[in-house]
């Protein structure tokens, strides 16, 4: 009847076949064989760190990482008792969709159509059809935004609705996702060379306490726009994350000799490591906005 909406269903079913798999959404971390002697296991939002121990696994086949990580890069590192580390960079493949997942997804689209006050059961009912393949994920993120965010319905758009409605256009940062870190984050050293030291003892205040606090993996409310799995990053571990910011940028700023001297007394050879987050936030109209962690990244600083 309406042909806007319409319109919306058919956009919907062709960004099915359009995925951008190297959009993976982050999971909890995945099953390995217990073959391999797993040294070390890191998974981000695009990409994931493998190292293994050669000998004492049998053989790894790089096409077996390749189908457990589709769409996302793989930097697999084989390590020997004796010789170099061999490292390798693997695409994960692209699966196909199955007829299945497109007859869950077009039909939910359609039935959401003619019913439009249904779309919550709508919803549930794709859903549990769906959690039966974790691989099923980012289709239910997609379902979740055509049925929630809201292209179906332009009266949640209205203007006598959502008069008030201000888009965000600052970037979205750690203040943002959490609030109560502005007083920390306020009374840090300021970015510069007279205060590295400082800066670098924080640093291990709160690495240390990041290791005792850590964030955690939750359930993503996807009709607030959340995926799946959501990672909610403790107060220690974004206060350790901007005083990591703040040395990097130093170390990158000033010229080496510059700081020679107070790099070689708070990092004697050592390398410092820490997560760097970024953020991005998500506008439900009737809801209001939320933030949430898009990327995590291992970022690390040393003397040389």
């Amino acid at each position: 009847k309406d042909q806007k909406a319409r319109d919306s269903i058919l956009k919907a079913i062709r960004d099915l076949f359009e995925i951008n798999y190297t959009g993976v959404e982050v999971t909890d971390k995945i099953s390995l064989p217990g073959s391999w002697q797993v040294l070390d296991f890191r998974e981000f939002q695009y990409f994931a760190i493998l190292s293994i121990a050669i000998p004492g696994s049998s053989t790894v086949n790089p096409a077996e990482v390749a189908e457990l990580f589709p769409g996302k890069m793989v930097k697999l590192n084989l390590i020997p008792e004796q010789g170099p580390i061999k490292t390798s960079w693997i695409k994960g493949w692209k699966k196909d969709i199955s007829a299945e997942v497109i007859h869950i997804f077009s039909k939910a689209l359609n039935k959401a159509l003619q019913e439009p006050g249904n779309r919550q059961f709508i919803f549930s009912e794709a859903k549990e059809k769906l959690e039966s393949d974790t691989e099923n994920a980012r289709f239910l993120q997609l379902l979740s935004m055509y049925l929630f965010m809201d292209e179906f319905n332009e009266t949640i758009f209205s203007n006598s609705i959502f008069g008030d409605y201000q888009p965000k256009t600052s970037p979205d940062v750690a203040a943002d996702y959490m609030p109560d870190i502005i007083p920390e984050l306020s009374s840090l050293p300021k970015t510069s060379p007279e205060n590295f030291g400082e800066l670098f003892e924080l640093f291990k205040f709160y690495s240390a306490a990041a290791e005792k606090i850590p964030g955690k993996w939750v359930e993503g409310n996807m009709v607030l726009g959340a995926r799946p799995k959501e990672y909610k990053p403790s107060k220690e571990e974004l206060i350790l994350d901007e005083i990591g910011e703040r040395i990097l940028n130093l170390i990158d700023k000033y010229p080496a000799e510059n700081l020679k001297n107070k790099l070689a007394e708070a990092l004697p050879g050592k390398e410092y490591c820490y997560t760097h987050f970024t953020f991005i936030h998500m506008d439900v109209m009737g809801s209001g906005r939320f933030f949430y962690v898009s990327n995590m990244e291992n970022k690390c600083f040393k003397t040389n």
